[in-house]
This record gives structure tokens, C-alpha cells and sequence, in this order.
């Protein structure tokens, strides 16, 4: 195994690692979200982020300040901010699994921007995955008009901005430091929910409860999540990375199971089954698809 093919096993990996944190958030944030207001919400899990960026790494971050990192940082933090506080909206409306699923449709949009942006294409295995997947999470939507609502709407804009995100990170993250970069897109966060907050209804109602799941949100969803993926996504493709980041919903929906007591339908384990099949398939499936056109044309020239 080269050098490159071991990033790119360890950075898909690291991506793997950043699903599983984010899958399992969606509980803790719909929990969360009965007695805090989303913007709000926002400020506190940002705010939390960011001071304990500047505690652990205080002269990477204060030291050598980047500019590019700072306008970079901010652009990548208002795509995360609004993405975030659609889908916190969007939770409230709808279910914690629905909402996961919804979020990861960003599995087609990261390689529509893919091809804009980076002027880069998927290869066919990522292609056919992602085809894979959107079924799974067509067992799960159905958008039809008794239940397809307004939440429904709210992740599936999310989403969009979720794909453009990962996108533009691909861009600005290559020989960047991944720490600054962390730092300057959540601070940004906290800084357009500041701008945002006097159009909100503001609603905190402390508990223990508001203070451990706020902590989980902020310290291993923010902090943890955030560099990881700043870290080593540019170590894969954006639609790579989006299928990756697909399996989000079946963690979320088999914790909602778990946490939330919601549902767990025959429709939707056919849907986790093909999502992971898709992941799968994305990941393993050019070598199969090379195996199959060199027999093909073996036999053709038989």
C-alpha cells in the first residue's frame, strides 16, 4: 500500500469516525432543542467550541494569524451556521431519524458542486453509490402530502448547504492549518448567531440534562468533529466524503431507536441496508467495475 492510497484509507476512516459522532448528535440536539431556542442553541455550542479551541491550542490559533484562515474560516462558518440552524428548525418539526436521512440528500449535491467548483467528477462507483444511497433514503421520505412538512423542507435546504460546505473545505483546507481553520469557522458560527438572535424567541430552560447534552454537542459534535473533518476530508474527494457522511442517518435512527424510543420500520432498515451498501459499493466498486470491463472485453476479443 503507497503512501497515498494510506492517507486516503486514514482520512476516510477519520471521516467514518466524524459520522458516528454526528449520527448519535441528533438525539442529544432534539433532546436539547424542547428547552433551547435553535439560534440560541447555536451561540452556546459555538461559544463552548470555540474557548476550548483557544484553551488547548492558544499560539496556533493567536500566533502567525492567517488571513486566508480568517476569510476562509468565515465563509466556511456562515455555510455551516445556516445549514446548522435549518436543520435545528427543521428538528423541531420533524423526527430525529427523518431529519438525519433529509441531511444526508447532501449526498447528492457535494458532487454537483464537486463538478462546478473543483471541476472535478465522481468517479462511476461514487456515481452508482450515490444512486444507492438516495434509495435507502427514499424508503424513509416518501415525500408525500401527509407526511412531508415544513421541517422536512428546512433539512432538505440544510442539506444543500451542508454539500456546498464540504465542498468549499476541500478548497480552502488543502495546506492550511487545520486548527486555525476549525477555530475561525466555528467562532463564525457564534458570531452570525449573535447577528441572529434578536430575531428569535429566546427559550433556556436549565437543567442537568441541558448542561450534559450542550457539553456532548460542543466538545465531541464541535470541536472533535469539526477539526476532523478539516483535518482529513482533503485527504479523499467531496463525494467520497459525502457518501461517507451518509450513513449519519442510520446511527441516528438506530440511536433515536435506542434513546428516543421512535420507530424503526421494516421500510427504514431496508433503507440503512442500502445506504450501507452504497457506502460500500462507492468504496470498493471501481475495482469491481474494472474487473468486469477487462473480462468483458477478453471475451470480446475471443
Amino acid at each position: 500500500m503507497d503512501d497515498s492510497t494510506k492517507l486516503k484509507t486514514k482520512g476516510e476512516l477519520a471521516l467514518l469516525a466524524t459520522t458516528l459522532i454526528w449520527g448519535t448528535s441528533f438525539v442529544f440536539a432534539k433532546i436539547l432543542l424542547v428547552d433551547v431556542s435553535p439560534i440560541l442553541y447555536l451561540i452556546l455550542r459555538c461559544l463552548i467550541a470555540s474557548i476550548v479551541f483557544l484553551l488547548l491550542f492558544p499560539k496556533e490559533i493567536l500566533k502567525g494569524k492567517d488571513k486566508d484562515s480568517i476569510k476562509n474560516g468565515f465563509i466556511l462558518g456562515m455555510l455551516l451556521s445556516l445549514g446548522l440552524t435549518l436543520q435545528n428548525y427543521g428538528l423541531q418539526l420533524t423526527t430525529a431519524s427523518k431529519s438525519a436521512f433529509l441531511t444526508s440528500l447532501m449526498v447528492i449535491f457535494a458532487p454537483i458542486f464537486q463538478v462546478i467548483i473543483l471541476k472535478n467528477k465522481p468517479t462511476q462507483s461514487n456515481i452508482i453509490g450515490i444512486f444507492i444511497v438516495l434509495i435507502g433514503s427514499y424508503f424513509l421520505t416518501m415525500p408525500t402530502s401527509a407526511n412531508f412538512n415544513f421541517g422536512d423542507l428546512l433539512n432538505i435546504i440544510a442539506a444543500i448547504l451542508f454539500g456546498l460546505y464540504t465542498v468549499i473545505l476541500d478548497k480552502y483546507s488543502r495546506g492550511k492549518s487545520a486548527i486555525q481553520l476549525s477555530f475561525y469557522q466555528i467562532f463564525s458560527c457564534f458570531l452570525i448567531g449573535l447577528v441572529f438572535i434578536p430575531f428569535e424567541k429566546v427559550v433556556f430552560n436549565y437543567s442537568t440534562s441541558i448542561l450534559i447534552n450542550l457539553l456532548y454537542l460542543s466538545l465531541l459534535a464541535a470541536v472533535v468533529a469539526v477539526w476532523i473533518q478539516t483535518e482529513f476530508q482533503k485527504y479523499t474527494t467531496p463525494s467520497k466524503a459525502a457518501v461517507i457522511f451518509s450513513i449519519e442517518p442510520v446511527i441516528a435512527t438506530i440511536a433515536a431507536t435506542y434513546f428516543l424510543s421512535e420507530s424503526f420500520t421494516t421500510k427504514e432498515i431496508y433503507g440503512a441496508v442500502f445506504i450501507l451498501f452504497g457506502i460500500l459499493f462507492s468504496e470498493i466498486g471501481e475495482g469491481l467495475l474494472n474487473y468486469i470491463k477487462l473480462n468483458y472485453s477478453s471475451k470480446s476479443n475471443v
